[in-house]
């Protein structure tokens, strides 16, 4: 019974963060996503990052695809493959990627791959999060299987709208925390979250 109602509270908290997000314009999407990816760019581990995990932001969603120009052969983004709980990363330009599921673009399965290993930094995309780093997906877990399988230390990066915000989030065990989570308000670092 307690697994059943955290469900339905997990539900409620993604329903309400991507109603947030939807009614945003495109021209507030625009400039507030514009500035959140802009608080990324700012702070220095950004830069010391070897390889970098994307998502390709949907219509009403930060556009981390528009960090790729300044990483260059740095960035690589995410892919669903069927049957895969995880996400594989491939080195690909915003240009090259193709439709893929929920009307996600993603790389192409022919795509050159980078190694979770090898990724020192993957910037997560969310429903919902807290300032403490909790988050709530799309309810599919590909970014907590993802996450789990990550190099020990890659930093994870939560980015969404002001909006999207909670005070607090329903989480389970296997529910990851991302160490920062960044807005087009403030960039909040969650020191107590780590779970390694």
């Amino acid at each position: 019974m307690g697994g059943e109602r955290l469900s339905e509270q997990k539900a409620a908290a993604r329903a309400l963060g991507l109603e947030a997000r939807r009614a945003l314009s495109a021209p507030e999407v625009a400039r507030r996503g514009g500035e959140a990816l802009r608080r990324l760019f700012a702070l220095p581990f950004f830069f010391r990052a070897k390889h970098v995990g994307l998502y390709a932001g949907q219509a009403d969603e930060v556009p981390a695809q528009e960090l790729a120009q300044s990483l260059g052969e740095r960035a690589a983004f995410a892919r669903f493959s069927p049957g895969d709980r995880a996400l594989s990363f491939h080195r690909v330009t915003p240009a090259q990627l193709v439709a893929g599921p929920m009307g996600i673009r993603q790389p192409a399965p022919d795509a050159p791959q980078v190694a979770l290993t090898e990724l020192d930094l993957i910037v997560v995309p969310g429903a919902a999060f807290t300032r403490s780093g909790a988050r709530v997906g799309r309810g599919g877990g590909y970014y907590d299987t993802t996450l789990a399988a990550a190099r020990p230390g890659a930093l994870r990066v939560g980015v969404c709208f002001e909006c999207q915000l909670a005070s607090s989030l329903p989480t389970e065990p296997h529910d990851l925390f991302v160490d920062w989570v960044i807005t087009e308000e403030a960039a909040s670092y969650s020191w107590n979250q780590r779970d390694e």
